[in-house]
């Protein structure tokens, strides 16, 4: 039974001990069975019961953090951490740790700061070395792109020349012939074009030949048994300029596309390959992946047709699909373990975390439980407060609709209660915090007529009767340092009436677009900003 206190529970990553008797899940929550848990934990499969293991990664109410992934030595006697995350047990450790796997000590040996999240992790005995790929890109206050190699020894980075220019997601070795896998939302490694996937020779740090171009980004890789294929997933729709629905196949000797086309008409999050390495398991939101399947599959390596292995075949097509965001695998009792984003699987309910049969996709009994839904924060240190905007209506009994604070240091509820009666999807400060921005679906806040977009009293909550009333969503926001405007990006197409696509300056004062007006244009469709980055001479 996985919960949180505020934040929005979710499991990020699953590891089984090389023993097959313990699993580690790490993620954000704050509980498993009513024990305070805090963002990982692990779990007794023999004996069906919760570890009194707590390491404690972050802290109850901050819920920006939390565990991305989780290596384990083949003595099972170190548990390695990455994610989001500034202390371990009470002592700061930013974002990368290691654990004692029977005490959940903090080991002091490594004790590197990043200054962001960590997402992946390689582990690699042979040269007692761990490879750390993530969103950072300093450690230790030097610049070192989005990957570095640690000496496990002496705990330090071994300095190496190359320099990935943006997110590692996922890393795969192949250590016998000293080979790095990498995936992610890059497009650039030591001024070298390559553009989501990667391969370099972990010991140099020297950029391979291996490339195969993937614009869109890979959220997951995974080798086959001999090394020749490297399979990648994610949201993209080609790969090399051919179509590769998500998913894709790539010989890792020629960097050729092989005929595997499986496909899926959604995101590809997780997969994990048999123990015979006949079998692809894919884990992601989607209903079709060749045939119906609705976010797991098994895919036959030979064909890259779906077996007939299916949790949720009598899933209702026309429901949303869930969404599956993690797998590992015990062999040796023939058990899938997966997480995400759902409330059933197959004819049972499961919250966001269950146990599958391997080979039939029956359900085990196994039944935690995860709930929670926010879509964004702010924390305040002018206000000492926490706000938090989503599709919420109470918090801790208490009735709070889509937006709320919590006192800070205490943690408490504050009785700053805006009332709005439709999802806000965003929260932004003033540069003085006295005022709160949100967006999102609402037409009221507070019982004040409000469309999409408004300003609200940071201490009090009361609508501020600032109004521009955008006729769709707003998806983002820039606030210069100087003058009395703001700029908002989004699908509408006019503001207060009058005409503004996709982009607009607002007065703060009195909420009507101000004469500036980009002009967006997208044939046949209405034009969208999606994100907005304001450069401004002397910002930096």
């Amino acid at each position: 039974n996985i919960t949180a206190e505020v934040e929005t529970p979710t499991v990020r990553t699953l590891r089984l001990s090389n023993d097959g008797n313990i699993l580690y899940f790490g993620g954000t929550f704050s509980h498993v069975n009513d024990s305070s848990r805090i963002n990982i934990a692990a779990y007794d499969l023999e004996n069906n019961e919760l570890l009194s293991w707590n390491p404690s990664v972050g802290a109850i109410g901050t819920f920006q953090w939390f565990v991305n992934d989780i290596k384990i030595t083949q003595s099972d006697s170190i548990v390695f951490v990455g994610g989001s995350f500034i202390e371990v047990g009470g002592e700061e450790q930013r974002h990368l740790a290691a654990l004692d796997a029977f005490s959940g000590e903090l080991l002091p040996f490594l004790n590197l700061h990043f200054n962001d999240a960590v997402r992946s992790l390689v582990l690699d005995e042979q040269s007692n070395q761990i490879y750390v790929g993530g969103q950072f890109s300093q450690v230790e206050n030097v610049n070192t792109g989005r990957l570095v190699r640690i000496d496990l020894n002496s705990g330090n980075v071994i300095p190496w020349s190359i320099n990935v220019n943006s997110t590692v997601m996922s890393m795969e070795i192949n250590s016998n012939n000293n080979i790095l896998y990498l995936g992610g939302f890059f497009s650039n490694i030591s001024g070298t074009q390559r553009a989501g996937l990667a391969a370099i020779n972990p010991s140099s740090g020297t950029l391979l030949g291996f490339e195969a171009s993937i614009p869109q980004g890979v959220e997951s890789i995974a080798l086959s048994q001999d090394d020749s294929i490297l399979y990648v997933g994610g949201m993209f729709r080609h790969i090399n300029n051919e179509a590769r629905v998500r998913l894709g196949a790539i010989q890792t000797s020629n960097s050729q596309l092989t005929d595997w086309t499986p496909g899926a008409n959604g995101t590809i999050f997780c997969m994990h390959l048999s123990e015979d390495g006949e079998s692809l398991y894919i884990g992601g939101q989607y209903r079709r992946i060749g045939k119906t399947r609705r976010g797991l599959a098994a895919i036959d390596m030979a064909t890259g047709l779906a077996t007939d292995w299916d949790p949720n075949e009598n899933m209702d097509f026309m429901q949303a699909p869930p969404a599956y965001n993690s797998l590992a695998i015990n062999f040796e009792d023939s058990t899938l373990y997966v997480s995400g984003l759902f409330s059933k699987i197959g004819e049972g309910t499961r919250n966001n975390i269950a146990a599958l049969d391997l080979y039939t996709g029956d359900l085990k009994d196994w039944v935690p439980e995860v709930f929670g839904n926010i879509l964004g924060s702010y924390y305040s240190m002018q206000n000492n407060r926490l706000y938090i905007s989503g599709f919420f209506t109470s918090i801790n009994g208490q009735n709070r609709n889509r937006l709320a604070a919590f006192d800070m240091p205490s943690g408490e509820l504050s009785d700053w209660n805006p009332n709005a009666n439709n999802a806000v999807a965003g929260i932004y400060p003033s540069h003085d915090d006295s005022l709160m921005f949100v967006r999102g679906g609402f037409s009221q806040i507070g019982g004040v007529n409000v469309n999409n977009l408004t300003s609200l009293d940071a201490l009090t909550g009361e609508p501020t009767g600032w109004a521009p009333s955008p006729n769709g969503g707003v998806f983002s926001f820039a606030l210069p340092q100087q003058g009395n405007t703001i700029f908002i990006g989004g699908n509408f197409s006019t503001i207060g009436g009058q005409f503004r696509k996709g982009v607009a300056e607002i007065d703060l004062s009195t909420g009507l677009a101000t004469a500036w007006d980009a002009d967006l244009t997208r044939p046949n469709f209405n034009p969208e900003a999606a994100a907005l980055l304001l450069i401004e001479e002397d910002s930096f």
